[in-house]
């Protein structure tokens, strides 16, 4: 149905088509337009129609009638395809904002729906997000910032190595404390 529109419609058929803004300074001089009859009837003498692009994909058009018989000038039409640019520029930004935000919703189900317990790192090795069931394996509180993780469940990067080897024996141990065994540098 779309593409019968884009047909019958004529001048606006051409814009859609890529071939840029589209000016008429006499309605009725323009051929193949479906709407002439009701234009003129409302007493418009002349329009211009302009793409809403995004990488040189026409996503819409924008059209616009005068009373008047005159046309904006040539630099005026050429500001108009840049601002069609911008604008399709800005609703492919929302379209990949919106995409983005369903691919964090979807990763975000997926961590908490994980029986195992999460932290994800960036390359930095800074922890960006931890599931529920890793926070509540090392006894973070929810919503808690994770600047210093390393510390909440690697502390033996502290210790000396008598201090290593107490850790160690502790968790064989006491296996319901949550801790890692650490190796020792050397062996």
């Amino acid at each position: 149905a779309l593409a019968e529109w884009h047909a019958a419609s004529g001048w606006t058929a051409s814009v859609w088509a890529g071939e840029g803004v589209f000016a008429a300074n006499d309605l009725e001089g323009v051929k193949k337009f479906a709407r002439k009859a009701v234009a003129i009837e409302a007493g418009f003498r002349s329009g211009f129609a302009f793409p809403i692009t995004s990488g040189g994909v026409v996503y819409a058009a924008m059209e616009f009638f005068s009373f008047h018989s005159e046309l904006p000038g040539e630099a005026m039409l050429q500001n108009l395809e840049t601002l069609g640019a911008q604008i399709g520029q800005y609703l492919e930004r929302r379209r990949t904002e919106a995409d983005r935000a369903r691919v964090l919703d979807l990763l975000e189900s997926s961590l908490e729906s994980s029986p195992d317990a999460i932290l994800v790192t960036n390359a930095a090795g800074e922890a960006v997000h931890a599931n529920s069931r890793w926070l509540a394996l090392w006894g973070a509180p929810h919503g808690e910032r994770l600047e210093n993780w390393q510390e909440l469940i690697l502390p033996q990067f502290a210790l000396n190595e008598e201090q290593i080897l107490e850790w160690n024996q502790l968790a064989l141990e006491q296996p319901s404390q949550k801790r890692l065994l650490c190796p020792l540098a050397d062996g």
